[in-house]
């Protein structure tokens, strides 16, 4: 018997034999756990340890497939999900769009919930009030459902979809007679080029130069990436010098963005993302 290195009010009988330190209960763990230890094979702390971790995992399995039903009012839907899970993958399984801007780490306090009926196990937070834990609101991605559980979504909980349809039709209505013409930034321009013959040996990037010109791109001031120019040479000759040149027009100047073989039947989609 030995008195605990942390606790010396307390005696125990466990002792780790690479360190030498007494443990009790409440601290005992084999601070090697994740090392090579000589003394594995004796040390009752570290067989101790490896049962009790043996036996998180045998219940967590257990737990898993276990299933219960978490429904969502007022949206009136329903899922089932095992044991364990957040409200917020719950919500996401039955196609409910809770406001987590976090994606679920605890930190904006946004996908909050109000807990009717259920048993929830909830992380301890500081994002919300004595007022609203009072009422029994929850973070939805910080509760863990541990059986049947009825759970009512807040109106500012809602992640609202936004109309987008025929946003840029009206737009570009408004914009009508404000500006000379309204194109994209970026052109998808195909071309047939000639090929390289013993009277015409310029390289690929003049030859391509020369093909955007006669569409009516401005050449004299195109920026071609290291990536463009590595790519150029077999791009030109894989569709028998039918290419697809994207290029972005910039203030003051030109950028090639990519050179495709083929002659720009696929269309090419924008893409806007705001963070």
């Amino acid at each position: 018997m030995g008195t605990c290195s942390r606790h010396p009010e307390r005696e125990t009988r466990f002792q780790c034999l690479k360190h030498g330190t007494w443990m009790c209960e409440e601290c005992l763990g084999c601070r090697d756990s994740q090392l090579y230890c000589k003394h594995r094979p004796a040390c009752p702390i570290w067989f101790i340890e490896k049962r009790r971790k043996r036996q998180q995992k045998e219940d967590q399995a257990a737990a898993a497939a276990e299933r219960v039903r978490v429904q969502f009012a007022p949206e009136g839907k329903s899922v089932e999900v095992a044991v364990g899970t957040t409200l917020l993958e719950a919500a996401r399984a039955a196609d409910i769009h809770l406001n987590a801007s976090c994606n679920g780490k605890g930190l904006c306090g946004k996908c909050k919930l109000v807990v009717a009926t259920g048993k929830i196990d909830s992380e301890p937070t500081t994002l919300l009030s004595d007022a609203e834990k009072s009422k029994h609101y929850v973070l939805a991605c910080q509760s863990r459902v541990n059986g049947d559980a009825s759970v009512t979504i807040p109106p500012e909980a809602v992640a609202r979809k936004l109309k987008v349809a025929g946003m840029g039709r009206a737009a570009t209505e408004r914009l009508q007679g404000l500006v000379p013409a309204i194109e994209p930034m970026v052109r998808e321009i195909p071309l047939e080029l000639s090929p390289p013959t013993t009277e015409d040996t310029v390289s690929d990037l003049d030859r391509l130069s020369r093909g955007l010109k006669k569409a009516g791109c401005e050449v004299e001031r195109l920026n071609v990436g290291l990536a463009v120019m590595r790519q150029l040479a077999a791009v030109m000759r894989q569709e028998a010098w039918k290419v697809t040149a994207a290029v972005l027009r910039r203030r003051g100047f030109n950028e090639l963005l990519e050179v495709r073989p083929g002659d720009g039947h696929e269309p090419a989609l924008g893409l806007a993302i705001d963070i």
